[in-house]
Formats: structure tokens, C-alpha cells, sequence
């Protein structure tokens, strides 16, 4: 008899995830709609106060690109026209396209079975007293499945949890982009969509592999088993050591989806950050090249002048002087 175990406590969590889904989203879209409009009210003010004073440069550009910008964003976050709906719906696809739906759980019933295929063929052959080997054997084989299972599930409604979590704040995260000093947030909520999604991909995958690779190891260990070809103590042993490996793939695929998430969102925003900053830097040195050399042509061309000057009133001077003192002396001899 095949159990579906796991898949029934898989759509029983995906029930309760969904419903905790809905709530969220349909409570908090009337107040958000509330603080949206009092936020563009405030930066209509802002905007027209900028203008009064003289402090925008180019105010009908500025105020028309910013008005554009804040309602393509409020469109998404209080779905009008179903945009957010169909964000949502992007995201739900991507993360049963990785694997997040009902799969893995049926993966996990798949290895429960064999599992316990195996064990009802090694407690069936045992007799005597090789039913407490066979006793202890079946225990290693379930302990094995459970090392293998238990941090995996554990990683699977974590990750549907956090789909849910995500879901549930696209509508604040596309509201955090309204402002410079929130666009950050957006940024860690985008990174850890994909750190979540890249996360269920590599968890499929590797549960895949390895529900094929129980299998047939489980024929494999049933037929030599059967034939006295194999000791049942050690069917358990490789058990354990092939699901102690799943727990390591399993850990280093969370820490891989973790930094090439992180590491994703970082080069682009630094790409995005050089296209700006480069063209800026080459002009503001442009500038600042042409101010420091008319500077430096004009400080050269300013002391010749003031050379030049100072040489023509000092011979001015001297000429001046001297006729000074050619009349006095002339004045002396007269008066003698």
C-alpha cells in the first residue's frame, strides 16, 4: 500500500498558507490606499513649495516625471488594473516552476515508500536470530530516512512560508520605492525572492537525484538481499551515509542561493551605479580641467600685467625723481 502522507501534510500547510495569504492582502490594501494618497498630496506640496521658492531648475520636467513615476508606482501597489495581481501571480510561477508546489512532497512519499519496501522485505527474510539484526536494521533505515527527510521539510515550509511573507509585502515593497532613502528595502526584498527561488530549485533537483538514487539502491539491496549476496546491517550503514550527503547538499544549496542572490543584486546595482557615476565623472572632470587651466592661463596672463605695470610705474618713478632733483639743485646754485 503506497502512503501519501506527506502530500496530504503538504496541501494541509499550502491550505493554511493560502489563507493567511488572502486575509493579509485584502485587509491591508484600504489602508494602503489611505497612505498612498496622503503621500502624493504631501509630495504635490513639496514639489509646488520647490517651485515657489525658486529651488527647481527645470520645474515642469521634474514635477511631470516624478507625477509619472509615483502613479506607475502606486498602480502596482494598489493593483489597479490587476497589476499586482499579475506580479503575484509571476512570482507563484516561478516558484512552482523551481519546484514549490506539491512536488517535493510527493518526492519525500516516493522515498517513504521504498524506505519502507525495504524494510517489510528485510523483516519478512529474517528468522531466528537474525530478526534482531534485522530488528536493529530497520531502525538504522528509518533513522536514516528521517536525517535525510526532516531537514529537508524543514527547508521546504520555510521556503513556502517565505513565498507566502513575500507576497504578502510586495504591496509595501513597491510603496518603498516612492522614496531614495527606502529603494534599499525593495532591493532586500527582491534579493531574497530570489535567494528563495533559486533555494526551491536546487532542493528539487537534489530530491530528484536522489529519490532516484534510493530507488535503486533499494532494488538493488532487496535482490542481493534476497540472494544472500548482502548483510542487512550494512544496507542500513549506506543508508545513513547517503542521507547524511543530502543534508550537506541540501545545506550547501541554501548557502549558494543565499550569496548568489545577494551577490546578483549587488553587481547590478553597482553596473547601474558605474553607468551613472562614469559619464558624471568624466564630465565633472571635463569641467573641472577647463576651470583649473583658464584659471591657470588667466593667473599667468594677470602677473604679466602686474609685472609689466609695476616695471613701467617704477621707471615712471625714477624719471619723476630724478627731475626732482635736477631742479632743486638748480635752485640752490641760483640762490648762491
Amino acid at each position: 500500500m503506497q502512503s501519501d502522507f506527506f502530500l496530504q501534510l503538504g496541501n494541509a500547510t499550502h491550505a493554511i498558507l493560502e489563507v493567511v495569504r488572502n486575509a493579509a492582502l485584502s485587509e491591508k490594501m484600504t489602508q494602503l490606499a489611505v497612505l498612498f494618497s496622503i503621500t502624493l498630496v504631501i509630495t504635490i506640496m513639496y514639489k509646488g513649495y520647490e517651485i515657489l521658492f525658486g529651488r527647481s531648475q527645470s520645474p515642469t520636467k521634474e514635477v511631470m516625471w516624478d507625477l509619472a513615476a509615483k502613479a506607475m508606482i502606486i498602480t502596482f501597489a494598489l493593483n489597479i488594473g490587476g497589476w499586482l495581481t499579475l506580479v503575484i501571480n509571476a512570482m507563484d510561477g516561478f516558484h512552482e516552476w523551481a519546484g514549490g508546489s506539491l512536488s517535493m512532497y510527493k518526492q519525500i512519499d516516493f522515498i517513504f515508500n521504498e524506505v519502507r519496501n525495504l524494510a517489510d522485505n528485510i523483516w519478512a527474510k529474517a528468522s531466528g536470530f537474525d530478526t534482531v539484526i534485522a530488528g536493529i536494521t530497520i531502525i538504522i533505515v528509518y533513522i536514516a530516512f528521517g536525517i535525510a527527510v526532516l531537514p529537508a521539510l524543514v527547508v521546504i515550509n520555510a521556503t513556502a512560508f517565505t513565498q507566502t511573507i513575500l507576497v504578502i509585502a510586495a504591496p509595501l515593497m513597491f510603496y518603498c520605492l516612492l522614496y531614495k532613502s527606502t529603494k534599499n528595502v525593495f532591493t532586500q526584498w527582491l534579493a531574497l525572492l530570489i535567494s528563495n527561488t533559486l533555494l526551491v530549485l536546487f532542493m528539487s533537483l537534489f530530491f530528484k537525484v536522489f529519490a532516484r538514487e534510493i530507488y535503486k539502491f533499494v532494488d538493488l539491496a532487496q535482490n542481493q538481499y534476497m540472494n544472500a549476496d548482502a548483510d542487512a546491517f550494512f544496507i542500513g550503514v549506506r543508508m545513513i551515509f547517503s542521507s547524511v550527503l543530502l543534508v550537506a547538499m541540501v545545506f550547501v544549496a541554501k548557502v549558494f542561493a543565499e550569496k548568489v542572490g545577494s551577490v546578483a543584486l549587488d553587481s547590478a546595482m553597482q553596473s547601474v551605479f558605474s553607468r551613472v557615476s562614469n559619464p558624471i565623472s568624466s564630465v565633472a572632470g571635463k569641467t573641472l580641467g577647463n576651470l583649473f587651466g583658464h584659471a591657470q592661463k588667466g593667473g599667468s596672463k594677470m602677473a604679466e600685467g602686474a609685472y609689466s605695470a609695476m616695471k613701467s610705474g617704477a621707471s615712471v618713478a625714477g624719471a619723476n625723481a630724478m627731475s626732482l632733483g635736477k631742479s632743486i639743485l638748480q635752485r640752490m646754485r641760483n640762490e648762491a
